[in-house]
């Protein structure tokens, strides 16, 4: 388990509909065929033709047929450009394009946006304008360039505003709030939906509201706000189902399943996405089939059951590459590396992300958000091997393909603490650059993310400050929950047992997600050592080790790390648990030393800088040390003048030595934690 790593999943977009406004019932499409053949034999009313066939292109292209929709637009094309309407033939043409990127082209569309643009401007027709600036913006976002997507999408707004087109305006609003939730910025992305929410309230457009509500409702899963968009995933597949809208009740039902799957509801979650693949399926929508089975491998990846994760997934990434979609291919590949992870597959699973890094960028794809997550994934998996060093670069990439990242950026910080004292500076730089983006922004889930970082450099008060204003700005039981956990860690740090409890039960009462109550209880078992608070944890996250014995309690350059041993679901298990850091603070000689408690060290150790400042003279004795690594080591013994707790009177000890380190820590080891505090303080000690 990864303390205080959280990651953030992608929504899907909407889906834009060529010619969008206020939905009909829609005709049967044989009459509509029927009336086309008896236009086409007549051949004296060109106009009415082109009705029916975009009637009939609509239909097919709500219902998922896009064979048979491109072929009726590929007509209207034609026809329109024979008889020199050309406002027709762009209109038909963009329809082709909206298609094109349904299926995944996303540049081949975005090209064919664009040749529609320069025929708006031709001709000055505002509407054909907006629809192919829109249509530009919806591929950009797609190929991951999210500035270059809102300039697009701001002009298309601007254009629809001028033409008074209250459908487009409401389009493009909702795509803006797709981009603000890519982006982790919800706020913004909450007040864009509620904008297009009010226009299409106000002309009855039952379809966009499906959409919209289900993008509103994995927003508020993504902020756990499980409540309403629990609430909001259902109405999404009402109202679709009301539209008569085949890909948007698919969209409502995958949406749904993935509320579900982030409330741990799997079973509920799986019915969902299948219901979802079974419409896709039947439309034939590759980039779409791929998405659903790319889920439906992350949930059973969840469950650990890993034989079906790795068919899904596998069939995604087969998909994708006799497609040729080298993004979608990279989606699986993730997964697939994120599935070798849960089986313990370290080389497996960098071998995945490698792979999924290396297809996005020969796809020329922007997407900095997808290639840090990639990045921050490759970092963990070699700091479980133990490569520190490339753990770092990873992390280091991480933060710059994605500078709002604020787990990449803990956890460059927190791979610095453990390599070098050296890198202190850095670290607290980069800890102060994290800071003033959280403070640009205002938003509780930077500003615990900043809060975390200042924790992690060793600035437990500043952290104590950023995360108290998270707690005031949060407004969701998500983001509350999580700066409270924070709190609790910052409080744990800064010698405050009894707060710290406090915070970890006010975050359970916010009812977090299962992997953040995982962590809390993990949090609570080692701080009040209760193993029934860590069974707890491993109940809701099974990669959790249930522990039965503590091998080692090691610390290293000043990161704590818990390796215990006991049984997993996948037999025996022994691994490393990263737990803060716990100080305490003693008087050597009347003067205050600071340690680092370590409940696994036989004896305490005193380093050089601390002994020559309390003036230790060294003893004759030494004393053969053995190391949990295997090294031994013989150590000078010195022997203090007084030991004593600050605020209290020295007293006598039946040990009253402790031995010289080369190392930069002090470690206050079993030999005096057990006669120099009172009981009540030892046992806070020992549980962590």
């Amino acid at each position: 388990m990864q303390a205080l790593c959280f990651a953030v999943a992608a929504a899907p977009v909407r889906v834009a509909e060529a010619g969008s406004a206020v939905q009909k019932p829609l005709p049967d499409p044989t009459v509509l065929e029927a009336r086309a053949a008896a236009l086409r034999v007549a051949g004296d009313d060109p106009q009415a033709l082109h009705q029916v066939l975009r009637e009939l292109a609509r239909y097919y292209y709500r219902n998922g047929n896009f064979d048979r929709a491109a072929a009726v637009a590929g007509e209207m094309v034609t026809r329109a450009s024979e008889r020199g309407d050309h406002l027709a033939e762009g209109k038909a043409r963009i329809t082709l394009a909206w298609i094109t990127t349904l299926r995944g082209n996303h540049t081949e569309a975005r090209d064919q946006f664009a040749e529609t643009l320069a025929l708006a401007r031709t001709l000055k027709d505002p509407g054909l304008e907006a629809d192919s600036l829109d249509g530009m913006g919806y591929c950009e976002m797609w190929l991951g360039d999210f500035a270059r997507a809102s300039a697009l999408l701001d002009q298309s707004l601007a254009v629809a505003r001028r033409s008074g087109n209250t459908t487009d305006i409401s389009d493009i609003l909702s795509k803006q709030g797709d981009i603000a939730l890519r982006q982790g910025e919800y706020d913004r992305a909450v007040t864009l939906y509620e904008q297009a929410l009010v226009i299409d309230r106000a002309n009855n457009d039952v379809a966009s509201l499906a959409f919209i509500n289900g993008s509103l409702g994995r927003l508020y899963s993504l902020r756990h706000d499980y409540e309403r968009a629990l609430a909001l995933g259902k109405e999404s597949v009402a109202q679709a189902t009301r539209a008569q809208h085949r890909l948007r009740l698919a969209a409502s039902h995958a949406r749904l399943g993935s509320t579900y799957a982030d409330m741990g509801r799997h079973a509920e979650a799986i019915a969902e996405k299948q219901q979802a693949l079974q419409i896709f399926n039947a439309a034939g929508i590759d980039n779409w089939i791929g998405q659903e089975l790319r889920d439906l491998g992350q949930i059973h990846t969840a469950t650990r059951q890993f034989a079906l994760a790795r068919r899904y997934l596998s069939d995604a990434r087969e998909a994708a590459v006799r497609a040729g979609r080298r993004q979608d291919e990279a989606e699986a590949l993730l997964r697939l590396g994120e599935l070798a992870e849960a089986e313990q597959q370290n080389d497996a699973a960098l071998d995945a992300y490698r792979r999924a890094l290396a297809l996005w960028q020969s796809d020329g794809s922007r997407n900095g958000f997808m290639a840090s997550q990639v990045l921050n994934r490759m970092g963990l998996v070699e700091e479980r091997r133990n490569h520190l060093d490339e753990a770092r670069a990873h992390f280091r990439l991480a933060r710059l393909a994605d500078p709002k990242n604020g787990v990449a950026v803990n956890n460059f910080i927190r791979i610095g603490r453990l390599l070098s004292e050296q890198i202190r500076t850095e670290n607290t730089r980069e800890a102060d650059r994290f800071c003033r983006v959280a403070d640009e922004s205002a938003a509780a889930v930077n500003l615990t993310h900043c809060g975390i970082g200042l924790l992690l450099t060793g600035d437990s008060g500043r952290a104590l400050g950023y995360v108290t204003r998270a707690i005031e700005r949060a407004q969701l039981p998500g983001e509350r929950a999580f700066a409270w956990y924070a709190r609790g860690s910052t409080l744990s740090a800064l010698d405050r047992p009894g707060e710290a409890r406090a915070a970890f039960r006010t975050a359970l009462g916010f009812d977090p997600p299962r992997s953040l109550q995982a962590d809390i209880h993990f949090a609570l078992g080692i701080l009040e050592n209760s193993q029934q608070e860590l069974s707890q944890a491993r109940q809701l996250d099974p990669t959790i080790a249930q522990v039965s014995s503590v091998a080692n309690l090691n610390t290293r350059h000043r990161q704590v790390r818990l390796t215990v041993t006991g049984q997993g679901s996948q037999g025996a298990i022994q691994q490393d648990l990263y737990v803060p850091p716990i100080y305490r603070r003693l008087l050597i000689n009347g003067e205050p030393v600071l340690f680092l408690v370590d409940t696994g060290a036989a004896y305490t150790l005193l380093n050089r800088e601390s002994r020559e400042r309390v003036r230790l003279q060294p003893t004759p004795d030494t004393l053969l040390v053995s190391y949990a690594d295997g090294r031994q080591e013989r150590l000078v013994r010195y022997r203090p003048r007084s030991i004593a707790l600050p605020g209290e009177r020295p007293r006598p000890l039946r040990t009253n030595w402790m031995l010289g380190t080369p190392g930069r820590d002090n470690l206050l080891g079993r030999d005096l934690l057990s006669q120099i505090v009172s009981n009540r303080w030892f046992t806070e000690a020992r549980g962590r």
